[in-house]
């Protein structure tokens, strides 16, 4: 009974506050007031989470602020307000607290509340039909910011296993959308961009960022800080998560760009974590670029300070090693440097896109000799391609063929392989694309000489001319008979 009436105060005393206007916007009240009003919803809010928090009912209070239209607001603030206590109490003394069971518990419940949080603002705004929020208490914008952050936070420290990440995905898409407004596509960045980002990469789900589209956005009009909650971090995020979808769909130059984006955000102290595991992710995306130059990772001279002295750092040493090592020819002294730091590739969580950049340069490699060779021995191409021994040159070329990475015969008996003529897939494409453009340029042409003959042959003139040569062919015809 006790929380029940706790929570009565307190959605009584946040309606009085939000009743003055305070979350209508600037326009309505004079900045001064209208930042003091927000204030003292806040406070009244986290005071509530404080006392709250660690009853078994607290939970339940929020699910009926969230089933009556005229608390989603409360509830919006609420879950705002859980987000601002659990994030400020994760760390201590700059180490993360270890979770617990009771925490486990609490965040996974605010996830599933802030999924329903998100999904019932956007509903509401849909059944508005106007854009409008008359309806509907609206939470102010840098709540739901910060519910967004932390349902993202949380779930991907494992601390909600019971919420599907696609389904929380999909849910932040729509938070994101609401809050860019009609269209739900706007250039503008909002808080939102980086946790639907975060989630989408942890639960590989791909196609829910791509559908989105704000993987076509590279460079976004920031809005208002004050009124939405942005803040730097969420940029850097942006960028950084960004970039990780795009390396998993393959799209490195697009990869290359994001990554660098949020390498070179401004940094006034030490580089933050997220951007020092973006410039790492940055170089093998440029490593693994097509269009980029693979003999260096170069980022702009203009670089603040602290990512000048990591790029400099023991901390890149290892990735060093592969820019230096992608300017030889030789695919041994790839192998030795990825063996010798594997440790820490694995440690980074980017063993995957060094293995997948050792198999690009076997690919370049493979490509290289069969513009050369039309038909080699396996030794001969184990050697040139610094392999084992035939029977690994053997089973390189089975793999690659059977991905369709090249267009080869291996004959394991006689020991060769013959390579199939114009087999690159990128210049076969170039070549049919190519001649496709020039048989339909052709066709046009003979299109237009068709039209311009048949306007010729009705013309006057030309009636005329036929007329003519044709009567003076008769009549020539006539003189020869005579003779």
């Amino acid at each position: 009974m006790a929380l029940e009436d706790a929570a009565r105060e307190a959605r009584a005393a946040y309606e009085v506050a939000r009743r003055t206007g305070a979350s209508r916007g600037r326009g309505s009240v004079d900045a001064s007031a209208w930042e003091k009003r927000e204030a003292q919803k806040r406070a009244v809010v986290d005071a509530f989470v404080r006392r709250s928090v660690d009853d078994d009912s607290f939970w339940r209070a929020v699910d009926d602020a969230m089933g009556d239209d005229a608390g989603c607001g409360f509830a919006h603030a609420v879950l705002g307000g859980y987000a601002r206590s659990m994030a400020s109490n994760d760390v201590v003394d700059g180490e993360m607290k270890v979770d617990d069971e009771t925490r486990a518990r609490d965040d996974s419940a605010f996830v599933e509340r802030a999924m329903r949080a998100m999904t019932t603002g956007a509903d509401a705004m849909e059944a508005d039909g106007d854009g409008t929020e008359d309806d509907v208490d609206a939470a102010h914008p840098c709540e739901v910011a910060q519910t967004c952050r932390y349902a993202s936070e949380a779930w991907c420290r494992g601390r909600a296993k019971a919420v599907d990440g696609r389904t929380l995905a999909l849910a932040l898409g729509r938070a994101r959308a609401r809050a860019l407004g009609e269209g739900g596509r706007s250039p503008s960045m909002t808080p939102q961009d980086a946790a639907f980002l975060r989630v989408c990469v942890e639960a590989k789900a791909y196609d829910v960022a791509v559908e989105s589209g704000i993987l076509t956005t590279r460079v976004s009009e920031a809005s208002d800080p004050a009124s939405t909650g942005l803040v730097a971090d969420d940029y850097i995020a942006r960028c950084y998560y960004g970039g990780c979808a795009l390396l998993a769909l393959q799209r490195y130059d697009d990869a290359v760009c994001w990554l660098r984006d949020a390498v070179v955000a401004p940094a006034w102290q030490d580089l933050s974590a997220i951007a020092s595991a973006g410039y790492k992710k940055y170089i093998l995306a440029s490593l693994l670029s097509r269009s980029s130059d693979r003999t260096r990772a170069a980022i702009p001279s203009s670089v603040s300070g602290p990512v000048r002295r990591f790029a400099m750092s023991r901390h890149v040493e290892s990735y060093d090693a592969l820019v230096s090592v992608m300017s030889l020819t030789s695919l041994e002294k790839l192998n030795e440097t990825i063996e010798k730091y594997q440790t820490a590739y694995e440690e980074d969580g980017n063993a995957g896109l060094v293995d997948l950049l050792r198999e690009r340069v076997q690919i370049d490699r493979v490509r290289a000799v069969a513009k050369t060779y039309s038909k080699l021995s396996l030794s001969e191409f184990a050697r040139l391609l610094d392999l084992t021994d035939a029977a690994h040159a053997e089973t390189m070329l089975h793999g690659m063929v059977s991905r369709g990475e090249v267009d080869a015969s291996v004959d394991g008996t006689l020991g060769v392989v013959r390579f199939a003529e114009g087999w690159e897939k990128p210049k076969s494409k170039g070549i049919a694309t190519e001649l496709t453009t020039r048989l339909r340029a052709i066709a046009d042409l003979t299109a237009k000489i068709r039209d311009q003959e048949a306007e010729i042959t009705r013309s006057r003139v030309y009636v005329q001319r036929k007329e003519s040569r044709s009567q003076l062919a008769e009549v020539r015809a006539a003189e020869t008979v005579g003779e």
